[in-house]
């Protein structure tokens, strides 16, 4: 579902991309990100469905954080948890 609405969105799930579209940017590898998460039955839903182009390593990272959780808090395939979201923005 997500890949379907990336492509509807940007055109394309992968590929090279920017982020500020500065011209001395250097492109990234970019895949298409999803919440909630793909690996959920809500991240399933078409109606439901956040997705954007992200830098692709910080993506895999995060699945890859994401897969670890599941497997350190023993969720198994049908299992529901909660996720806790702090809407505080991020000073930088």
């Amino acid at each position: 579902v997500s890949k379907k609405q990336c492509v509807a969105q940007y055109g394309k799930v992968t590929g090279q991309c920017t982020f500020t579209g500065d011209p001395d940017e250097t492109p990234s590898d970019c895949d298409c990100d999803e919440y909630p998460f793909a690996a959920t039955r809500e991240g399933a839903r078409e109606e439901d469905v956040s997705v954007k182009r992200i830098d692709a390593s910080d993506n895999r990272r995060a699945g890859s954080m994401l897969g670890n959780f599941y497997l350190n808090q023993r969720v198994l395939d049908g299992d529901k948890f909660y996720v806790d979201v702090d809407a505080t923005p991020v000073k930088r």
